[in-house]
């Protein structure tokens, strides 16, 4: 059951990104090609004019896009499983966790997309063809890159990766969690759920300071010497964990309060 909602929220939000990435490319391409045939020696107003008003709209489009993917993020959860929606969606035979899964999946799915679009535009905009053959130049970089770290700089490459990931799997989680602590209360749910964002923010990092102390003052007394390459992967690994820690903390508020709390009046 939970492909089946991976692919209804795909499809529900498809709709939205794909005419808007579309369109992203479509600019990225007419912007290249006036960049192209752009005179030179001497200004044409008209031609400023036109090129101007395509970067313009190019940049609009990216802010709007991002602001879009947020917004979006937070509208489907919320109206899907806290509106009106919310009396059908529970209605299903399926567990609220995969409800909450589902979602976080694919919002972050489209997040990334939205990242690597803007990224290929940019590269349209600002590359010349020839230029494209750095990409080939890739392999060779792993390949130092290996010979002046060994294992450990693809390891780097896998952690960084992964920090990636599970950092944004809990800012997600960090959202769902406030608005489903939000609609709690019967009143001011938006500033409830405001409210509880702040509060979970504070004590995050209330906890955080209280755990890195703990964690220096442990480290200090133990006779270890990791040197440069375990210290960083130490520090990658800790800022992992802790990004999981905190995702698995407000994954499971969020899958509680959806299972025994829940308030749709």
């Amino acid at each position: 059951m939970l492909g089946k909602l991976l692919k209804y929220e795909t499809k529900a939000t498809a709709r939205i990104f794909l005419p808007l990435y579309g369109a992203l490319v479509l600019l990225a391409v007419i912007n290249r090609f006036f960049m192209a045939i752009r005179p030179e020696g001497h200004s044409n107003l008209a031609f400023s004019m036109t090129l101007g008003t395509t970067a313009t709209v190019y940049g609009i489009l990216i802010f709007a896009i991002f602001i879009l993917t947020f917004f979006v993020m937070i509208q489907r959860f919320y109206k899907n499983l806290l509106g009106d929606e919310g009396y059908l969606m529970f209605t299903l035979p399926v567990q609220p966790w995969k409800h909450i899964v589902s979602k976080m999946v694919v919002s972050a799915l489209w997040m990334v997309a939205s990242v690597i679009v803007t990224m290929i535009t940019v590269f349209i905009m600002a590359l010349d063809w020839e230029d494209l053959r750095m990409f080939a130049e890739i392999p060779r970089a792993l390949a130092v890159l290996y010979q002046q770290m060994g294992v450990h700089g693809y390891l780097y490459i896998l952690e960084f990766c992964t920090l990636c990931a599970a950092g944004l799997a809990m800012g997600i989680l960090n959202i769902y969690f406030s608005i489903s602590v939000g609609q709690l209360f019967n009143k001011h749910r938006v500033l409830a759920a405001f409210g509880a964002f702040i509060a979970t923010d504070i004590v995050t990092n209330i906890i955080t300071t209280i755990g890195i102390w703990l964690i220096g003052h442990v480290l200090d007394g133990m006779p270890i010497q990791v040197g440069m390459i375990g210290s960083a992967h130490l520090i990658m690994c800790t800022l992992i964990l802790y990004c999981l820690f905190y995702g698995a903390a407000y994954f499971v508020g969020t899958n509680y309060i959806l299972s025994r709390r829940l308030n749709l009046e």
